[in-house]
């Protein structure tokens, strides 16, 4: 019997010790387990035919550097939400493809960067545009949250028309 009253002080000890630990640096505390992983894309704006310009002044960018005839090209372009539960510290790939609306071809695939959320819950803005010069007829635009090759969310444009004849 008393070895279990010295087994029980020992662990009456032990659990102060962790506990004064976890008081003064919360941050060696483990973390719950993530919520169930989801993503969400939601269309904020779409304009399917705007100059250069606009679409930097839309998205806070410089305009110094282009020309005016640079900055007078036609472009399409979406601003977009992202919102990520529950991939903390997972790199999360955006995906942007231009569809050509008639043939479903891909006429572009780019991968132009990777959300790797600091928190278990992250919700930001970005925006995707293309040269209206490179699109025969219409197009969509897409964009798909990747997690490795599983599709997380989709977000597609309506379609637009492009500058070259169809």
């Amino acid at each position: 019997m008393e070895w279990v009253k010295g087994a029980g002080a020992i662990a009456g000890l032990v659990a102060t010790i962790v506990t004064l630990v976890f008081l003064f640096r919360p941050d060696l505390q483990p973390k719950p387990p993530p919520s169930a992983s989801s993503g969400a894309l939601k269309l904020l704006e779409f304009y399917p035919n705007a100059s250069l310009r606009a679409f930097l002044e839309q998205t806070d960018q410089s305009t110094e550097g282009f020309t005016s005839e640079q900055l007078a090209s036609r472009v399409a372009f979406m601003l977009y939400e992202v919102k990520l539960q529950g991939f903390e510290d997972k790199p999360i790939i955006v995906k942007q493809e231009l569809i050509d609306n008639a043939t479903n071809e891909e006429l572009s695939d780019e991968r132009p960067f990777t959300i790797t959320p600091p928190q278990n819950s992250v919700k930001r803005n970005w925006h995707y545009s293309v040269p209206l010069s490179m699109i025969r007829g219409n197009a969509r635009m897409v964009v798909t949250l990747l997690d490795g090759d599983v599709d997380v969310a989709r977000l597609k444009s309506r379609p637009f028309a492009g500058l070259k004849p169809g």
